[in-house]
């Protein structure tokens, strides 16, 4: 299956179960018509934040258990256990970008921004991994995703080629795909405490800023400081990770300073320590 044909199954709104996780968040909001205050009298307006993340370049269901969702309303049911590991459970199909576009759709309204917290491509399937996952790229844009954070799976093929996916070109080993010449993302990936080794600068934006009902937010990607041990070392020459909390708060404070009313961190973790516990500033 081409990435036009996974366009044109999205465009159609497939009817799909519960696939890849997608977390609904009234943020910042009532919801109501009326025009609330808060404490110090500032306006509080409606926004409500759509976040996807690790799609892996999962353009199709995946094959076998991973494709299965234990669902208590599910229409299967696995009899003996054997599916499942729950004698009886009731599960469902997913996973796919036709189901993910149908619940985008569902859970949209016009004060919603579409976000992912990374791990968007890398450790892809062949029908996105083929073609550097131009494909994977292509279709969330369709789906008006407006930022990203970086994940580790990001740098898989390393910091030049993920510079190359965001602002377009042909690979440079392998040439264009059979779509032509990729033209780049739409959306930037955010690392806010990705430096240029050796330097103070970003090696990527550390964060991206949208105006929605006359209030900026400011969106500030993260990734997570163990991403040297877990990423090849040619994935991350000449990059160095910093802590994150740190690094979320420079960011933070500099969108303050620019009238950025509220701030909002996205960073997918390969683990947890107590360390990324600490409360990253909201405002």
């Amino acid at each position: 299956m081409t990435s036009r044909t996974l366009l044109r199954l999205i465009s159609a709104g497939a009817a799909a179960a519960a696939g890849i996780a997608l977390a609904v968040a009234p943020a910042l909001a009532s919801t109501g018509p009326h025009d609330d205050r808060g404490s110090h009298g500032s306006r509080t307006v409606p926004v409500r934040l759509l976040s996807i993340n690790d799609l892996h370049g999962n353009l199709e269901p995946p094959s076998g258990s991973s494709s299965r969702i234990l669902d208590p309303d599910g229409p299967l049911v696995d009899a003996d256990g054997t599916l499942t590991g729950i004698a009886g459970g009731r599960y469902s199909i997913a996973g796919g970008v036709a189901y993910l576009a149908t619940h985008i759709k569902q859970a949209q309204n016009r004060n919603t921004l579409l976000v992912a917290a990374g791990d968007l491509i890398g450790a892809s399937p062949l029908i996105s991994a083929a073609y550097h996952d131009e494909p994977t790229l292509e279709v969330l844009g369709s789906l008006g995703l407006d930022t990203t954070s970086a994940g580790n799976h990001e740098f898989d093929e390393g910091y030049a080629e993920l510079r190359r996916l965001m602002n377009g070109g042909c690979h440079p080993v392998d040439g264009c795909s059979p779509a032509g010449e990729w033209q780049g993302t739409g959306f930037d990936f955010l690392a806010a405490n990705v430096l240029k080794e050796g330097t103070d600068q970003y090696a990527l934006p550390p964060y991206h800023v949208k105006t929605i009902n006359g209030v900026k937010v400011g969106f500030i990607g993260l990734v997570t400081a163990t991403t040297p041990t877990i990423v090849t070392a040619e994935g991350i020459k000449g990059l160095q990770f910093t802590e994150e909390v740190a690094a979320a708060n420079r960011a933070s404070a500099y969108l303050a300073r620019k009238g950025s009313r509220r701030r909002s961190c996205w960073c997918t973790r390969a683990t947890r320590s107590p360390r990324t516990r600490a409360r990253t500033p909201a405002r």
